[in-house]
C-alpha cells in the first residue's frame, strides 16, 4: 500500500517503521536514509521511537543521518 503512494519524506518514514517491525533492517535504513534527506526533522523522530533501535545501534549509520540531516538544514 505505502509503495503506490508518492515518495515523500513520511511516506519513507512509515516505510522504514513498518519494515523495522518486521525485522528488515537492511531495508529500514533505506527507508529511513530517504525519509531524512527529504524531511530531515523526521531523524528527530526517529530517534525517540524505539522500534529504530536495532537501526541506530549502527553507530556509523546514526552518524550518515545525522551528517545528512545536518547537511538539509544548512
Amino acid at each position: 500500500m505505502l509503495n503506490r503512494l508518492n515518495s515523500t519524506g513520511k511516506v519513507n518514514y512509515l516505510k522504514a517503521l513498518c519494515l523495522a517491525r518486521s525485522g528488515k533492517v537492511d531495508e529500514a535504513k533505506k527507508s529511513l536514509r530517504e525519509a531524512v534527506k527529504l524531511e530531515s526533522f523526521l531523524l528527530y523522530k526517529a530517534q525517540s521511537d524505539s522500534v529504530f533501535a536495532p537501526l541506530f545501534a549502527d553507530k556509523s549509520y546514526a552518524k550518515e543521518l545525522e551528517a545528512l540531516s545536518e547537511d538539509l538544514d544548512e
